[in-house]
């Protein structure tokens, strides 16, 4: 009768895709100690934003994915 105290009241949640690690690990590396030229600094933003969408997208499909759980 008691075999199942251990795992009572734990969640059992599907594992996650190895995709969301991936997601959320890439980051923007850091610039270069310097004076950056004009072109530098817009490529620098641009990779920002870029990383910005990406994470907002994979942070928006794991947050579908857990609502997904809860229907």
């Amino acid at each position: 009768m008691l075999t199942g105290c251990a795992t009572y009241g734990k969640p059992s949640l599907p594992k996650l895709s190895a995709e969301y690690a991936v997601c959320f690990a890439d980051t923007v590396p850091t610039p270069t100690p310097g004076t950056l030229s004009q072109a530098k600094v817009f490529a620098i933003i641009a990779a920002l934003k870029k990383s910005e969408m990406a994470k907002s997208q994979c942070g928006q499909r794991l947050i579908a994915f857990y609502e997904g759980l809860a229907k």
